[in-house]
């Protein structure tokens, strides 16, 4: 049978299939391809998943007769042959069997032709096409085919990639959108405290934050390093583009160089498509590596020549790529002593350690701790139904007199657990605790060999005040109401430091 106008319909099929940018679109192109290039009463798209095919698209198949389970190439001779097959395949022996042969009821003998989705020597699946007119598929016909579904792969591959790049830019575009909302929103700001130490962290942070120099942070963990490195970005002149961070210390080592560089398609196990790294990721921006000091050697060159040079080769790739990216590293290290004992590259080092910053720790600035309790509370209490918490000032010289050796990470997080712990007193209204019960409360809240420092007679006091305020909400300040819920006189409330909340009696 004469091909009509084939390399017209070829040019024409190629526009159409090089428009196609989502799977659902190439596969509709490819069917149409097919009806225009070929006679053809049947054609399919068969993916390839799991060693099996699965039919991705279809024209012709009346619906009782359309495969429902994978299709095997063990079970399928001719789909065996076609996947094996570098070209196009014309089926020409009627005795084979045909996995579409339920598609033609009363036919002996169809026309079948089959041809592999390769890219780059991967098989993607099959094009197929079918036909009841005979004789029907020649030499001609075959090249054609073959042709085409070089196209057709390329159009897959295409529409695959765009719709992987397509969800990485809107998970970069949400990450950048609420990490410009925090910077909007002050976040540089929540470096609370007025204490000496922490007016001379910001004046560090005013000094090198606008320049284009790398920071080194240190400090002890919890002391708030992350706080700082997004303190320097919000004052630098990129602070328009997205802070991108990397937990050095959170990845397998055999992972972290693909990570922070990328990598090129088939590179390692897994690795099914090309990724760009964080590097890439920040190009024209700020990348923090926090726990830089856990970087393994075998990267730590690698490292060295993105911050000399600027250059970074994807893992698996000798492409260069010449990128912009201004680096900030926190350690709780003392990478000083690393390089001494040669754990740590001093070329390295030097390169991170442009601009040193130490964060103090929580010991150093026991005046912002009243600051920072009522930050947390803030913060925290709307959310576990606390809008208003009563802090007075016994419970704070407690807290002031704590070690808090896990810094204001752990001062947040006791916080939070006492919060939890008022939010359940209320909503169950069980019974006033003695002053035993609610030490041994907090004791128990504490983590491994901390402890709690608070005198009974604090504590209780304390745990009356909140309940007190508490029951004043929960009543909408109505005195009466309040006590009755409590179980106590109208006098025990006011005793416990609430008349600012009596509006009703």
């Amino acid at each position: 049978m004469p091909i009509p106008d084939p390399v017209r319909s070829l040019a024409r099929i190629a526009l159409a299939l090089n428009q196609s940018r989502e799977s659902n679109q190439a596969l509709e192109a490819i069917l149409e391809g097919v009806g225009e290039l070929l006679p053809s009463q049947l054609s399919t798209v068969l993916l390839l998943r799991h060693q099996a095919l699965e039919v991705a698209a279809h024209r012709g198949f009346p619906s009782s007769s359309l495969p429902i389970e994978p299709l095997l190439p063990t079970q399928h001779p001719r789909l065996a042959r076609a996947m094996q097959s570098t070209g196009a395949v014309i089926f020409d022996d009627p005795e084979e069997p045909d996995p579409f042969d339920a598609a033609f009821p009363g036919a002996k003998v169809h026309a079948c032709m089959a041809a592999p989705l390769r890219v780059e020597n991967r098989l993607l699946g099959l094009v197929t096409t079918d036909s009841l007119e005979l004789p029907c598929y020649q030499e001609p016909h075959r090249e054609l085919f073959e042709v085409f579904a070089a196209l057709a792969a390329s159009a897959l591959e295409n529409a695959r990639l765009h719709q992987e790049l397509a969800a990485a830019q809107s998970r970069l575009q949400a990450e950048a959108a609420s990490l410009n909302a925090e910077i909007q929103a002050g976040l540089g700001s929540e470096l609370i405290g007025d204490s000496k130490a922490m007016k001379a962290l910001k004046q560090e942070i005013a000094a090198v934050g606008p320049t284009e120099s790398g920071v080194l942070i240190l400090g002890p963990t919890g002391s708030g390093k992350e706080l700082v490195a997004r303190a320097l970005h919000a004052a630098s002149t990129r602070s328009d583009r997205p802070l991108i961070r990397l937990d050095c210390a959170s990845l397998p080592e055999s992972l972290v160089q693909a990570e922070l560089f990328g990598h090129a398609r088939g590179a390692f196990t897994g690795a099914t498509s090309a990724r760009p790294g964080r590097f890439e990721i920040a190009d024209q921006s700020t990348l923090f590596l926090d726990e830089v000091g856990e970087l393994p050697p075998e990267v730590q060159p690698k490292l060295l020549r993105a911050l000399q040079e600027g250059e970074i080769e994807r893992l698996g790739e000798s492409k260069v790529r010449k990128l912009d990216v201004r680096v900030l590293a926190a350690t709780n290290r003392d990478l000083a002593a690393e390089v001494r004992t040669g754990r740590f590259r001093e070329d390295l080092f030097h390169r991170l350690a442009i601009y040193p910053i130490r964060v103090p720790s929580l010991a150093e600035r026991k005046e912002d701790i009243p600051a920072l309790v009522q930050h947390f509370c803030r913060r925290l209490g709307p959310k576990l139904g606390l809008p208003h918490f009563p802090i007075d000032e016994p419970w704070l010289n407690s807290l002031q007199n704590r070690p808090w050796p896990g810094n204001v990470r752990e001062l947040g997080n006791f916080l939070e657990r006492h919060l939890i712990r008022q939010r359940h007193f209320l909503a169950t209204g069980g019974a006033e605790p003695d002053a035993e019960e609610i030490t041994q409360s907090h004791e128990r809240g504490q983590v491994g060999a901390e402890s709690w420092p608070w005198p009974v007679k604090q504590a209780q006091s304390l745990f009356c005040q909140q309940r007190a305020a508490a029951a004043m909400l929960a009543t909408g300040g109505n005195v009466s109401a309040a006590a009755r819920l409590l179980g106590v006189h109208r006098g025990w409330l006011y005793r416990h430091g609430i008349p600012k909340f009596a509006g009703k009696t």
